[in-house]
């Protein structure tokens, strides 16, 4: 297609023959990427986070400190020279007497909270080696709990809570992008706040030049399916080649995307997520079930005509008397446990409307904390926990659920109805295996909860 070019442009050629589709509806997509050199350089620079904001002056009665409520504020922060520091032991008090959250010396950026618009946070960071276990960076305020986002450190590398790894934007790179938590009272904070569990007796981290921006200029979303894929190929293109780069260095960045319809649909297609795989034979003795200890099998399970249905009521007692975690009836995969290589879990599921506040499919095991992987209903919404949105609107009908853990790379892949819908970094090594059925949330579940399943399969690469 491109018979010649100057050797002073080079450019890189993507071509994806698609190969199945529903019925004959398949398409070919074309994506060329020329990158167009100034300089003679290699690299492609991209634009920093902050263009097209403009920054909000910030007093210093705009800086709302919060430390242990027993304890002088000069004995956990510091400000000299720019730079705040904030610390705070693992056996602090919290911020105030009535608080049962956990210890933290942090800065609530006052009188800028939001409900709309689009905001955004930069500060210089330094945390030293030794503190981990802790938020750096919140934004406070959700539609459920209390925070929108936190940044947390373990053992130098960021986390957003305590699952994905990320950077977000570090050093002017986008690294990571996730769906907030729904509308509330917003606004950000930093310094240091102990996590949940596995904190460091001592921890620290300082801050400079610490400002807020909103954004001039807001792009809308294209109405058309081939506008959104454009719009898609740019945002993959900026995020896996671009990168921030001496000013004279930079690059133009063309992205092409020609779509040839085959049957004037705009659906594009993609290859079946079992292909390449293995299946693996399950029998009866692979189905390791699990229900409240003191109610018989019979009232919370049943399987008939290839469908298995799963129920369980939010004031359930818990799958053994010794064990303090929430009701559940699940089947667990047993005799295929694994720590290596890349397995799928495939299956059919049905959940009715008014189920909500529960895990429908698992990957249990991780280096910290018990499971890699839950997939959650939340008012027919399928989550990731309670954080990223899945896929939508999936009460009252089948859908397929596929999802691929890849061990050696860290990722796994949620596919529903055969699209790729989410991937994730894994929770590190472990001894993994899948689950589904119904296992109750945290909080806010519905009073009955329920899931069916059929066609239960298992692949292996």
């Amino acid at each position: 297609m491109l018979s010649s070019y100057n050797s002073n442009f080079p450019f890189t050629f993507c071509y994806s023959n698609c190969t199945k589709m529903k019925g004959s509806n398949c398409y070919r997509v074309l994506i060329i990427v020329a990158v167009v050199c100034l300089n003679h350089q290699l690299l492609i620079c991209g634009a920093d986070p902050t263009d097209g904001f403009i920054r909000v002056p910030l007093t210093d009665e705009n800086f709302d400190l919060q430390k242990p409520y027993t304890i002088p504020l000069s004995q956990r922060y510091n400000y000299s020279d720019g730079v705040r520091s904030f610390w705070v032991y693992n056996k602090d008090k919290p911020f105030k007497p009535d608080s049962g959250t956990r210890p933290r010396t942090e800065v609530r950026i006052k009188g800028h909270d939001y409900s709309s618009g689009i905001w955004q946070f930069e500060g210089y960071a330094f945390v030293p080696t030794g503190t981990f276990g802790v938020t750096i960076v919140q934004i406070h305020g959700a539609a459920e709990g209390a925070t929108t986002l936190q940044l947390r450190i373990y053992d130098g590398n960021m986390r957003y809570y305590r699952y994905n790894l990320i950077t977000v934007f570090i050093d002017g790179e986008e690294k990571f992008v996730v769906n907030d938590q729904g509308p509330g009272d917003l606004y950000f904070k930093c310094g240091v706040y102990a996590a949940p569990a596995k904190s460091s007796n001592f921890m620290e981290s300082r801050k400079v030049i610490i400002y807020q921006c909103n954004l001039l200029l807001i792009l809308q979303k294209p109405q058309k399916e081939s506008g959104h894929f454009f719009l898609t190929a740019c945002q993959v293109a900026s995020t896996k080649f671009a990168r921030r780069y001496a000013a004279s260095n930079c690059y133009k960045l063309f992205i092409i995307v020609v779509i040839f319809c085959l049957k004037d649909h705009w659906f594009i297609c993609g290859a079946d997520p079992t292909d390449g795989f293995t299946r693996v034979p399950l029998t009866d003795e692979n189905f390791d079930l699990q229900k409240p200890y003191n109610i018989p099998l019979s009232q919370r399970y049943n399987y008939s005509d290839g469908i298995r249905s799963f129920w369980v009521y939010n004031k359930d007692k818990s799958f053994k008397p010794d064990s303090d975690t929430r009701p559940r009836t699940e089947v667990r995969i047993k005799g295929h446990d694994y720590s290596s290589g890349i397995w799928q879990f495939e299956g059919y599921a049905f959940v009715p409307k008014g189920t909500s506040g529960v895990t429908i499919v698992q990957i249990h095991g991780a280096a910290e904390g018990a499971t890699t992987l839950q997939l959650r209903i939340y008012d027919g919404n399928m989550r990731y926990y309670r954080y990223n949105l899945v896929a939508t609107d999936l009460y009252d009908k089948w859908f397929r659920v596929n999802v691929i853990h890849d061990v050696g790379k860290g990722k796994i892949t949620v596919f529903i109805d055969g699209e790729e819908k989410f991937v994730v970094n894994d929770q590190g090594p472990g001894d993994l295996y899948f689950k589904c059925g119904v296992y109750a949330a945290p909080a806010k579940s519905s009073n009955f909860m329920e899931s069916r399943w059929r066609d239960i399969k298992l692949f292996k690469k």
